[in-house]
């Protein structure tokens, strides 16, 4: 059981310290977050990708089913998208409250990291796509 919690924690470690090393190398990451140590940086990062991980496997299916359960109908694919954001925004948002050292300006800077979070992800599925097309 240790060894099965080690394949899980440490990637995740990996992509906290790579989150903390781009905002790290930042500065104050243009403006939006800021924070007053490193390890608070960390901190945050491993907050916040435990709250995004959670978000993307139980919160948007479920916010997703209510929808359809409750109106009869399917929630077209842009709109998924603007939900996704809206509540990863305020999980970013909350997270940077619930971490002593790191300072969000408000609102619109946890949409605006949401919404680069978002751009990374559809880069990346862009890219795989592209790769398993060419391959098949």
């Amino acid at each position: 059981m240790p060894l099965l919690t080690l394949f899980l924690l440490i990637p995740i470690a990996a992509l906290a310290v790579l989150y903390s090393l781009f905002f790290g190398g930042a500065g104050a990451a243009g403006g939006y977050l800021a924070w007053e140590t490193a390890p608070d940086l960390f901190t945050y990062a491993l907050l916040l990708l435990a709250l995004l991980l959670t978000a993307d496997s139980i919160i948007h299916p479920a916010l997703f089913n209510m929808w359809r359960y409750g109106l009869n109908r399917t929630l077209p694919g842009y709109a998924k998208q603007a939900v996704k954001i809206l509540v990863d925004s305020g999980l970013i948002y909350g997270a940077a409250h619930t971490v002593g050292g790191v300072h969000l300006q408000g609102y619109v800077s946890a949409l605006s990291l949401a919404v680069l979070y978002h751009g990374v992800l559809w880069m990346g599925s862009g890219m795989v796509a592209r790769i398993n097309k060419k391959t098949a």
